[in-house]
């Protein structure tokens, strides 16, 4: 009896520790963090990234006349000093990381007045498919339906390309799904937010960080024609994507 027991145990002990093998190690990093939180949790791997100021069609034309035009036969005049616009983003950092996961390529953290208020998780080249539909339609039986589900489609020599995103709210917090390219699958990104902040930034007349809208100039990219997901293939990454909700702090 008593070797019974003791076998019991070492079974049980077993069992415990092949489950705590199997529990996915959650995603460090949390809404309100400072910077020297993250630089302390992910030492070297977190670095520091640029803000990109966006840039109108209007001023890039300009610009583009500026680079091409045909100097002056008189002689150059100093310019006009023009003033140098408000910096919106003059209170805001930007950090990523890239973590060492089948399933997630990038992970970038916006701070605000030094606490983190985003966070982004762009997924995987494998969830480069046309993915959208069925994991709005997913995430709407666990989490009910969305306060907002839009497809922006992409103007005319814009730069910008056609996008999809849903979004959550459970108190102060927005959980956002967001494909660029929807119809024949493009990068898919998770963000969490804090809308205090959010407001707080826009109370101090700044603007947000720019959201992802753009996979760079067309003609760079090899044509991607739609290929419908099977059924397999639309139900594993579905459970990639359940796998990585729980981590993240919604």
């Amino acid at each position: 009896m008593a070797a019974l027991a003791a076998g019991l145990l070492l079974l049980g002990t077993a069992d415990a520790s092949r489950g705590a093998e199997e529990t996915p190690t959650p995603f460090p990093g949390r809404l309100g963090m400072t910077a020297a939180e993250l630089r302390a949790e992910f030492g070297a791997a977190l670095k520091r990234s640029a803000i990109e100021r966006p840039v109108s069609l209007t001023e890039q034309i300009l610009q583009l006349r500026r680079q091409t035009a045909e100097p002056a036969a008189a002689e150059p005049t100093a310019p006009e000093p023009t003033p140098e616009p408000r910096d919106l983003y003059t209170e805001q950092e930007r950090f990523e990381r890239k973590p060492e996961s089948r399933d997630v390529a990038r992970v970038e953290y916006q701070l605000f007045r030094g606490k983190v208020y985003r966070i982004r998780w762009q997924l995987s080249e494998r969830f480069e498919r046309p993915l959208m539909s069925p994991l709005v339609a997913h995430l709407k039986e666990s989490l009910g339906e969305p306060r907002y589900d839009q497809q922006i489609e992409a103007k005319l020599a814009s730069g910008k390309a056609t996008l999809r995103r849903a979004g959550w709210r459970r108190g102060s917090r927005t959980l956002e799904v967001r494909q660029l390219h929807p119809l024949t699958g493009g990068p898919l990104y998770l963000s969490l937010s804090n809308e205090t902040a959010i407001r707080g930034i826009i109370a101090a007349r700044g603007a947000v960080q720019p959201e992802p809208d753009s996979t760079g100039p067309w003609w760079e990219k090899p044509v991607r024609h739609p290929t419908p997901l099977a059924p397999h293939e639309r139900d594993s990454l579905l459970r990639s994507i359940d796998a990585l909700l729980p981590q993240i702090d919604f």
